[in-house]
């Protein structure tokens, strides 16, 4: 069974090592002034919360085909112990395009996809999406925007990788109120614990 396991292993290594070699090189970007995202948390229950999320295009967009470049994705890491519902995605920007929301708690991240060029947001446009968490709390949590250049001519200043698809993308790594593991009930009772012994330690402390 090890030798199976490991055979398991090292083939998903090299799967991954074979999916990411035409981005061996690329390393995302933190987010500037190429999107402004503003997040909102609403608290609906205990440890139930809805986040939602504006992303507005700033100065994304490809120079010879702008109305088929600009936004097309947006991912968010989640807990594995989460469980997501109400999952909202935006329309598309323009007829024929749509827009999935991929992965899940399981996957450890939410994704926000654009299919299709017609999908994308240009300059000026602002897309907003959204879902519902439980068994979670609030906090400084990773998140990634995607530009989508198509085959387009790529502004000066941007970063980009090419996909498989021949198409060019370029990846922007910020931080939004998201998702977080609930502290653990064991936890929370050990720092009581150790509290109590702190307290009785003082107590039992002769006086001067």
């Amino acid at each position: 069974m090890r030798s199976c396991s490991t055979t398991i292993v090292l083939a998903f290594s090299c799967a991954l090592l074979i999916a990411s070699a035409a981005r061996a090189q690329y390393v995302p970007s933190p987010l500037t002034d190429q999107y402004t995202l503003t997040d909102q948390t609403t608290q609906l229950g205990t440890n139930e919360w809805l986040f939602s999320y504006n992303i507005y295009n700033d100065n994304q967009e490809g120079s010879n085909w702008p109305l088929a470049t600009g936004l097309g994705g947006f991912e968010v890491l989640l807990p594995t112990t989460a469980v997501i519902s109400d999952i909202t995605t935006p329309p598309s920007y323009s007829p024929g395009g749509n827009w999935t929301a991929n992965g899940g708690a399981i996957d450890g991240y939410l994704l926000f996809w654009g299919g299709g060029s017609q999908s994308t947001y240009p300059i000026g446009a602002q897309m907003t999406c959204s879902f519902v968490a439980s068994d979670v709390t609030v906090g400084p949590t990773f998140a990634q925007i995607t530009t989508y250049w198509s085959e387009s001519t790529i502004p000066p200043g941007n970063t980009y990788f090419q996909s498989g698809n021949g198409a060019y993308y370029s990846e922007y790594n910020t931080t939004v109120d998201g998702p977080q593991p609930v502290p653990e009930p064991a936890s929370a009772s050990m720092l009581l614990i150790a509290g109590m012994g702190m307290l009785m330690h003082r107590r039992r402390k002769p006086l001067a």
